[in-house]
C-alpha cells in the first residue's frame, strides 16, 4: 500500500552561521552554529522526513548581509548536508 497522500512535512527555523562550533545547549535557536553543525542538523531533519524548510535569518540588517547568508547556505551548507 502506498502513502502518496502524505503531506509534505515543513519547518520554519531561525538560522545564524557562526565562524566556529556553538557548544551544545548554547544555541538560541535550531540552526545556530558553524557550517558543519547546521549542515548536520539539516541532514538529520531530512532523514527524519522533512521535505521543506523556511530559513529565518537572525541578526542581519543590510542587503549585503542577506546576500552573504544566501551565498553561504547555497555554496557551503546545502552541499555539505547532501542537499545540492
Amino acid at each position: 500500500t502506498g502513502r502518496a497522500d502524505v503531506p509534505t512535512i515543513s519547518m520554519y527555523a531561525s538560522i545564524a552561521i557562526a565562524d566556529d562550533d556553538v557548544p551544545a545547549g548554547a544555541a538560541s535557536f535550531p540552526l545556530m552554529g558553524s557550517d558543519g553543525q547546521i549542515a548536520g542538523k539539516l541532514a538529520a531533519y531530512r532523514e527524519s522526513g522533512l521535505g521543506h524548510i523556511v530559513f529565518a535569518a537572525r541578526g542581519l540588517s543590510t542587503v549585503a548581509e542577506y546576500e552573504a547568508l544566501f551565498d553561504a547556505i547555497e555554496k557551503r551548507i546545502l552541499p555539505r548536508a547532501g542537499l545540492r
